[in-house]
């Protein structure tokens, strides 16, 4: 049998549809192969450490470059019209000074308080002459040559006054002490204690004596310095032992004894306020030879013990108020150490 259809007569023919074609599937797409892990790297073996060596600190640490500073011009600073105007001041100032010292010349020197030295003594020991330039006379140069050269004067002031004078005022020496030297001369001090002039001992008497101490024999103008004495020989120790256990108790008791220095600064302690009492003209001698036994001698009439140097000052001016109530025909000691109750004691000399 054929497979043909037969048509009938007034039938159309309807078309025939054709199947469509099936959607083949889409061929899936490969899939990727993952990427071979790249092999990890090796760490890199650990180079051993460099054994660094104790270098100086000097050799290791680098020299630093100094930072260069910068050099400003002042007309950046402070403005050129400044700059102009401070140079222009200085400038003036210059000219005047030479002008100033070229006509100011010293024409007149006068010399107040001497009379132990002339004026001319005194022109010359300062080295001031007449016509050198005012305004460069060295005052204190001057004070200082003049107090050299003339031991007598204590104090100098120089002073200038325009327009060509240069005073000289000086102070001379009232009173000055006389100290035994270790050449075997004597010296004459002042209060400060300055070496004014070599006398011999036969002119010493002249003079208040510092006695208990001596001095280095030196130069005028010299600060004195004491010398200590030479240590004398021990006595010979005697067989009885009493005796010898005494003495040990009494050196015991006994306080150490000053040095020559500590002596000498306290008679000049002494001379220096009794000087500004104006109560040693009649003085002969102060004894230093034990700090803590001073006596003060007023020829043969009085002898003032003053004991130790504590309270100097107070009984030095105890002194003077109590010497000053005595009769004039009166004469004796006069006991200051105060051993009861810090009053005086007056013993007079039995005729």
């Amino acid at each position: 049998m054929s497979n043909q259809v037969t048509e009938r007569p007034g039938q159309k023919r309807q078309p025939t549809r054709r199947a469509a074609p099936q959607r083949t599937a889409r061929k899936s797409a490969p899939q990727r192969t993952a990427r071979k892990s790249t092999p990890q790297r090796t760490a890199r073996k650990s180079t051993p450490q460099r054994t660094v060596r104790n270098r100086p600190k000097q050799a290791t640490r680098r020299s630093r470059k100094k930072p260069t500073r910068r050099r400003v011009a002042l007309g950046k600073i402070f403005g050129r019209t400044f700059v102009r105007r401070l140079v222009t001041s200085v400038a003036v100032a210059v000219f005047i000074g030479l002008v100033l010292m070229a006509f100011l010349r010293v024409r007149n020197i006068s010399v107040v308080g001497n009379s132990m030295y002339s004026r001319e003594e005194i022109q010359e020991a300062s080295g001031i002459s007449e016509g050198s330039a005012l305004l460069l006379v060295n005052k204190t140069t001057a004070a200082s040559r003049i107090r050299a050269q003339l031991p007598y004067i204590d104090e100098v002031r120089v002073g200038i006054g325009l327009p060509d004078t240069v005073k000289i005022e000086v102070v001379e020496l009232e009173t000055t002490f006389a100290v035994a030297a270790d050449d075997g001369s004597f010296w004459l001090i002042n209060s400060g204690g300055r070496l004014i002039e070599r006398i011999t001992g036969k002119d010493a008497g002249d003079y208040l004596k510092i006695e208990g101490v001596r001095i280095e024999s030196g130069e005028t103008g010299d600060q004195a310095k004491a010398v200590e004495e030479p240590e004398a020989p021990a006595p010979e120790k005697e067989e009885n032992e009493e005796e010898e256990e005494t003495e040990e108790e009494e050196a015991e008791e006994r306080p150490p004894e000053a040095s020559a220095a500590e002596r000498l600064d306290a008679a000049l302690q002494i001379v220096r306020q009794l000087a500004e009492e104006d109560d040693i003209r009649s003085i002969t001698s102060v004894d230093v030879s034990s700090i803590y036994d001073l006596q003060i001698w007023y020829g043969t009439r009085f002898q003032v013990k003053l004991g130790g140097t504590s309270e100097l000052s107070y009984k030095l001016e105890y002194m003077v108020a109590a010497l000053a109530q005595l009769d004039s025909y009166q004469s004796g000691v006069l006991d200051l150490t105060f051993q009861e109750a810090k009053k005086a004691t007056f013993i007079p000399w039995s005729s």
